[in-house]
């Protein structure tokens, strides 16, 4: 389902294997994501069983989220609302940049066995070599090749290119070596900023910045085993 989806941000569809979580801020922009996913839906010739769909339903918080909500209760405060581009300094938390250098974070790639011949290649070459040339690599290392014409060098680190289906948005994911994705997880996940969010916010999250082979199934493993959930 994520393959049929591809292409969709997060803001409009979350996928959990065969589910479909449909967003929007508004009523409007909800009616319009639908109206994304099933266009995709119809292009790829599948159908919904109804009697398993739920339409406009509001989140109903539970757990952590649950108990957070219940605590702010005791307290009297103002919401005050500010503009998106007012929010620099909550952004700037959010957002936190990797802790290495370009150097330190090519050198990692580099030892990563799944990366390293990719980023070899990008670095001699702009060509994507053939299958020939590839055949005798790691799975891992075939499905970043798949992706040649999405990854690209950013001052000499492998990166990948998501755009949004219709173009009208795009990031640059950096291509995690395996060592460092716990790391990566603890941030998103474990830390206080994380809030130990379930699979699909988690997988948002990490996806905001991140990109490495069978991604899912190891956000999906880490929430499973975390302790605090």
């Amino acid at each position: 389902m994520e393959t049929v989806l591809c292409g969709l941000s997060s803001e409009a569809c979350l996928v959990y294997l065969d589910d479909i979580i449909i967003v929007g801020r508004t009523f409007e922009e909800h009616l319009n994501n639908f109206r994304k996913v099933f266009q995709k839906l119809q292009k790829a010739n599948l159908k919904l069983s109804p009697k398993k769909c739920s339409f406009f339903q509001k989140e109903e918080p539970e757990g952590q989220i649950a108990r957070w909500i219940q605590k702010l209760q005791e307290y009297h405060f103002e919401i005050q609302h500010r503009k998106g581009t007012s929010h620099g300094n909550a952004d700037a938390l959010s957002r936190r940049p990797y802790p290495l250098s370009s150097c330190e974070i090519q050198k990692a790639q580099l030892e990563d066995p799944a990366i390293k011949p990719i980023l070899e290649k990008k670095l001699n070459s702009a060509d994507r070599p053939s299958w020939q040339e590839i055949a005798a690599e790691s799975p891992a290392t075939k499905r970043y090749w798949a992706l040649w014409d999405f990854l690209h060098l950013k001052d000499g680190v492998l990166c990948r290119r998501w755009e949004s289906d219709d173009v009208s948005s795009c990031r640059w994911q950096l291509i995690l070596p395996k060592s460092r994705i716990p790391e990566v997880l603890r941030e998103t996940h474990d830390s206080t900023s994380g809030g130990n969010f379930g699979v699909m916010k988690t997988l948002s999250k990490t996806r905001e910045r991140f990109y490495w082979d069978r991604l899912r199934a190891d956000v999906e493993k880490w929430c499973r085993e975390c302790h605090a959930c």
